[in-house]
């Protein structure tokens, strides 16, 4: 589409010089004060152009200019074979041996296996260090505190295992003797309740169990 409008511009222009005629702007001319009177051909007239038309007529006329070598280049044939330039091919030279080459190859070879091995070495190494740094900050982070042992302590329940007499004991015979698991008194001030063995203490017995009592021995 551009160029079908190049081309219809560059032959309105074409017809503009062979006929010797110039662009009449009858909305952007000058007044008639300001007219500048020029040659006259027969009954022709001539007006100045304002610079901003002038270069764009002389942006079309590059463009139709440039549009008419394309179509020059486009239509040209193309070069033959034996005129085209070919690349030289110049011979190898002989330099290090093969032998040589093949034994530098094998050299690099190895240097570059060895650096990777010690990459990978280090590599392996950072990864176990990081490794250890996260599991030894998630073990501080997860740490108790101190509020939270304390109420840990106070939840949990001790036992230890005591030995306990009945409170009725036979007369005649050697006291009976009970291993019960009894929980640990937290205050330390509080004085313990077991009975040992070697002392001997009597508790009151309320009233309405010592009538019971009577009846039992009667």
């Amino acid at each position: 589409m551009l160029y079908v409008l190049i081309e219809a511009q560059r032959d309105r222009l074409k017809k503009l010089q062979k006929d010797n005629e110039l662009i009449k702007l009858e909305s952007r001319m000058i007044p008639e004060d300001k007219r500048v009177q020029g040659t006259r051909e027969g009954q022709k007239q001539y007006y100045w152009v304002p610079e901003r038309e002038r270069k764009q007529i002389q942006r079309h006329m590059h463009q139709t200019g440039q549009a008419r070598e394309f179509k020059n280049k486009a239509f040209r044939q193309p070069r033959l074979l034996s005129t085209t330039t070919l690349p030289k091919i110049k011979p190898e030279k002989h330099g290090i041996p093969k032998a040589q080459r093949r034994k530098q190859v094998n050299e690099r070879e190895q240097m570059q296996i060895k650096d990777h091995q010690e990459r990978m070495i280090r590599g392996r190494e950072l990864i176990e260090q990081r490794l250890k740094e996260r599991i030894l900050r998630k073990s501080q982070s997860q740490l108790p505190t101190y509020e939270k042992q304390e109420r840990i302590q106070k939840e949990t329940k001790e036992f230890e295992r005591v030995v306990a007499y009945p409170l009725f004991q036979p007369r005649n015979r050697s006291r009976i003797k009970v291993n019960i698991l009894m929980e640990k008194s937290q205050n330390k001030e509080e004085v313990e309740t077991v009975i040992k063995q070697h002392q001997r203490k009597f508790l009151v017995v309320p009233p309405f169990l010592k009538s019971q009592i009577r009846k039992i021995k009667e």
